[in-house]
């Protein structure tokens, strides 16, 4: 939490900055011009596809995005759509930590949760309770706090929204529009699968609930089977003390 409040106190000062706020900025470094340091740098998106190069890859914001910079490869997400492209590391948010490689995912902060689009990184997710998702690529799923028992909220995992990814993709893509419909045909090719990798998820999720649910039945039954052995066995004894003296 003192991570999060230390972010907020950037963002504060970000109010208050007024050198850096020209009208070609891209973005906001808090402290200024501290992008290129190891660590310890927020960013705030000025405009759409405001971008930070990370070796290979790219960060690309949308306008009011934040970002902390904690090291070279990973990083605070504390609000906005962030989409990071054909990079590695770990991102940490209020809700959960995300640890990825190799491929594009995307975070969007919603009211009171966190969205996350997986177009094809390999990308685990682990909540504030510990539980720990490991989410393919051409799926979303969102993730919240912890709720009145403790556990960590969070959506089931399903297919990503194509028309809606594809605007939001639409809207932060540095290329021509030739080379985005280029890449939009290569990626609908790639995602053809999913209807039926979904339907083995789900299928998946499904067998298991049915197992869980199996398992706690055969449970009730060893109790119930238990406490009338139980009972019988005080019937026994109250009879043989009764009438066996």
């Amino acid at each position: 939490m003192k991570k999060f409040l230390k972010v907020f106190l950037f963002m504060v000062a970000f109010q208050m900055e007024i050198r850096v706020k020209a009208s070609d900025s891209a973005m906001i470094e808090q402290p200024s011009g501290c992008i290129k340091k190891a660590s310890d740098c927020v960013v705030k998106a000025l405009a759409d596809k405001a971008n930070v190069a990370l070796g290979a890859g790219q960060i690309y914001m949308q306008a009011g995005s934040i970002l902390k910079k904690e090291s070279a490869s990973d990083w605070t997400f504390v609000q906005g759509q962030v989409w990071f492209h054909q990079t590695s590391g770990s991102v940490q948010s209020l809700y959960s930590s995300f640890y990825f490689s190799s491929g594009d995912f995307w975070l969007e902060s919603q009211e009171g949760q966190v969205l996350v689009r997986n177009v094809s990184a390999d990308l685990k997710v682990v909540m504030r309770d510990g539980k720990t998702l490991q989410v393919p690529a051409g799926f979303q799923f969102w993730v919240a706090g912890l709720n009145t028992k403790g556990k960590s909220d969070f959506g089931m995992i399903e297919p990503i929204n194509g028309s809606e990814h594809i605007r939001n993709w639409g809207a932060l893509y540095p290329g021509t529009k030739d080379e985005f419909k280029k890449e939009l045909s290569a990626l609908k090719e790639s995602w053809k699968s999913l209807t039926e990798a979904s339907a083995d998820i789900y299928q998946g999720a499904a067998d298991r609930q049915v197992a869980s649910v199996k398992a706690a039945e055969r449970a009730e039954k060893r109790r119930q089977e238990q406490i009338r052995l139980e009972r019988q066995k005080l019937k026994d004894l109250f009879f043989e003390r009764t009438f066996n003296r």
